[in-house]
């Protein structure tokens, strides 16, 4: 019989010395896992060393419970997807076969490929603080754990913590995969493992402009290999909300050519309120076609790099455009406009980091003001000294055309 999540049984790691960090774990586990089992972490000097000894008496539970699946989490743990979002996919999940899924992971770090949602082959992906596995994995955990404990007093933590010696499970011959979109990060805030403060990056969410009337191009498009969680955004249709189907957000703006600007503004605004722990927003379109393992590279290589706005760069002189005619649903905007000489990233696929994004959220008036929704977001940026960088986001096909 396929588990269910009520068949899942869910441990946290909690030092006695950390009573506002349980509380914190509690908060964010009590709408899933509301009968969540309290470990209490062994303290040591050596943080590494106490929490892979945690890790043991994790498994040592694990072999008596009669639940067949096992969730484990750090009290710094925080989910980064809305709750019922994280209800829907962890279900997914259980449906497939697996050994080990992480449910979280360090980017840019880790590697995904054979990209399946809710489910990617995983390598190189670190850190232990969320994680599932079924009850018949234990050995191999236990052998990884071991290893942990019998080297990390005396060698380096960077061999020996539990998030690298698990990197031995993360190849073929087991199905140990990461959850596709991620669905938890470690808190920012002071870290009892490495005994200083963090802050280990949010992932990225896609935000796909689109029209009711272009219902049939979201229907169309292949997003089944999509690694990061996204919405289709739609405007507003005369007075009446028009029905839109679950992956859709119907924005108070409206639906046509002449305002996508507003669009853009808006859907990074929900963003930023649905999403607050996501560090990434990629905006893209309902006519592109993605490489979507591709798409994931070059995200990890900008968020390593911390590159604050990419995509295909175009720069442009000042001059007067009419690009706008034929597509606008009010005539009266059919007029010239002025483009001031501006680098920016072609609307079909560009990147914002969290101050991009910042940045964005306080240009409200130039997003108002402007014809074209990927000159307004440069023009943003640039305001707050943030500047396009050029990527091969179109030349290698990764987002392209239909």
């Amino acid at each position: 019989m396929t588990p269910t999540l009520h068949d899942v049984a869910c441990l946290y790691i909690n030092l006695d010395s950390s009573a506002e960090r349980r509380r914190q774990i509690e908060a964010e586990l009590n709408p899933i896992f509301p009968h969540a089992m309290r470990l209490r972490a062994t303290q040591h000097t050596n943080g590494a060393y106490g929490l892979a000894q945690s890790l043991l008496r994790v498994l040592d539970i694990a072999e008596v419970l009669e639940q067949t699946v096992v969730c484990v989490f750090e009290d710094d743990f925080q989910w980064e997807v809305p709750k019922d979002e994280v209800v829907t996919h962890m279900g997914r999940m259980l449906q497939m076969p697996f050994d080990l899924v992480l449910l979280s992971y360090h980017m840019p770090l880790v590697r995904l490929r054979e990209l399946a949602p809710p489910l990617a082959r995983v390598s190189n992906g670190q850190t232990t603080c969320g994680f599932m596995f079924k009850k018949h994995f234990v050995p191999h955990l236990r052998r990884v754990f071991q290893r942990s404990v019998d080297h990390l007093l005396g060698g380096p933590p960077d061999t020996f913590a539990v998030d690298q010696t698990w990197k031995a499970l993360q190849v073929q011959e087991h199905r140990t995969y990461a959850a596709l979109p991620r669905l938890g990060k470690q808190r920012d805030g002071m870290s009892t493992i490495e005994n200083k403060p963090v802050a280990y990056g949010g992932g990225c969410f896609m935000i796909l402009l689109s029209c009711h009337a272009h219902r049939h191009r979201r229907q169309s498009q292949d997003l089944s290999s999509m690694p990061f969680p996204y919405r289709y955004f739609v405007g507003s249709v005369g007075h009446e909300t028009a029905e839109v189907d679950n992956d859709t957000v119907q924005l108070e703006c409206g639906d046509h050519y002449e305002d996508l600007p507003m669009k853009t503004f808006q859907a990074i605004r929900w963003v930023r309120a649905h999403y607050p722990h996501i560090d990434y927003v990629l905006k893209s379109d309902d006519d592109i076609v993605f490489d979507f393992e591709r798409l994931f590279e070059l995200y990890t290589s900008l968020a390593l790099h911390r590159v604050d706005y990419a995509g295909h760069l175009v720069s442009a002189r000042a001059h007067w455009s009419k690009y706008h005619y034929g597509k606008c649903k009010d005539k009266s905007k059919e007029k010239p406009v002025f483009v001031h000489t501006v680098n920016y990233c072609s609307g079909g696929g560009y990147f914002l980091s969290r101050r991009g994004v910042d940045a964005c959220l306080r240009s409200e008036g130039v997003y108002s003001s402007h014809m074209f929704e990927d000159v307004a977001t440069a023009v943003a940026v640039n305001a707050h000294n943030l500047h396009a960088h050029g990527t091969n986001i179109h030349t290698r096909d990764i987002c392209k055309w239909d």
